[in-house]
């Protein structure tokens, strides 16, 4: 075999080893210049596509070969002590490992935001009455960051052990305390959220940070399925009723795009995502922290267009 060869070659090899096929890729070459096999093969199915439709092989003529260009290995670079920017500059460089920064940019990001603003706020202190609404919005922004460090270590604790930390919850702060928190975020997505609780402050069985990651996520799912859409009605409505007097049901409803019926059982899937960028991991953890409670979650197509997704938690001493 071609690449067990390549292998034993490069093994002990003294100097670096060079090839044509992008296959080769990984098994010990260091770079060469290489035209994909996966470009080759999607203008082949195009070809095949073109015929298939009707179209005529002598309008359709010779095609021009899929171009080479210089692919190089990064490991392979790294153990040859090759500098990368020795590379011609449109160079696809493979396997690279990833920075400290790429791991770590959000928490990093974070970080510097907060002493940012905590830096900020000590030198507004001496000039209150001319800058009011700014060291709110600081404020405002360290509580955010504090509130995000806590989720993220709790969904950490539930990964680990599996159970939620359930305590008697008043329901309307907390929901109240996501809103807020989302707030410039939906605002500058042109979207405002409504919020109709049932008649009394009720009293839930629940991890306040785990039910506000549930929250956050479906509300920023909401709002996006809004702007993914030409969307007149840009509203996100929380609604709260009791079933059966012994659960609190939250439904969280948008006028967005339809889930279509062949993905709605996937949705909750881990790693599906329709989004670019997605991870698709929000709605499979959501569905996980509600189950952990004794609650369910679950969608529903929403009558009026766009989607509603529902939870439920047990009431306090019921």
């Amino acid at each position: 075999m071609p690449r067990e060869v390549l292998e034993r070659i490069s093994a002990v090899s003294p100097v670096p080893v060079f090839a044509l096929f992008e296959t080769y890729l990984g098994h010990g070459i260091v770079a060469g210049s290489i035209a994909s096999f996966e470009e080759q093969g999607r203008r082949s199915g195009e070809l095949a596509a073109r015929l298939l439709n009707g179209e005529d092989p002598a309008a359709i003529g010779i095609q021009p070969p899929v171009p080479s260009h210089c692919i190089a290995d990064w490991q392979a670079l790294r153990r040859w002590k090759i500098d990368a920017d020795l590379l011609p500059a449109d160079c696809e460089v493979r396997f690279r490992e990833p920075t400290l920064w790429d791991r770590y940019r959000r928490p990093i990001l974070l970080v510097l935001g907060v002493l940012l603003a905590q830096a900020a706020e000590r030198r507004l202190q001496g000039n209150l009455d001319d800058k009011p609404k700014l060291v709110e919005l600081f404020a405002k922004i360290d509580g955010q960051a504090e509130r995000t460090g806590a989720i993220t270590q709790r969904v950490r604790a539930l990964v680990s052990s599996g159970e939620p930390r359930l305590q008697p919850v008043a329901l309307c702060p907390l929901l109240e305390a996501v809103i807020q928190m989302v707030d410039s975020e939906v605002e500058s997505r042109g979207c405002r959220i409504t919020c109709a609780l049932a008649g009394e402050d009720p009293t839930v069985l629940a991890d306040p940070l785990q039910v506000q990651l549930v929250l956050v996520n479906l509300l920023q799912n909401a709002t996006q399925s809004l702007c993914a859409g030409e969307c007149e009605d840009r509203r996100v409505s929380v609604d709260v009723r009791y079933v059966d007097g012994q659960a609190l049901e939250v439904s969280v409803t948008d006028r967005g795009p339809v889930v279509p019926p062949d993905r709605a059982a996937d949705i909750f899937e881990p790693l599906y995502t329709d989004r670019s960028g997605g991870m698709g991991m929000g709605l499979s953890i959501s569905r996980a922290i509600i189950e952990a409670h004794g609650g369910r979650l679950w969608h529903e197509p929403n009558p009026s267009g766009g989607a509603i997704f529902r939870f439920t938690l047990r009431v306090a001493g019921a």
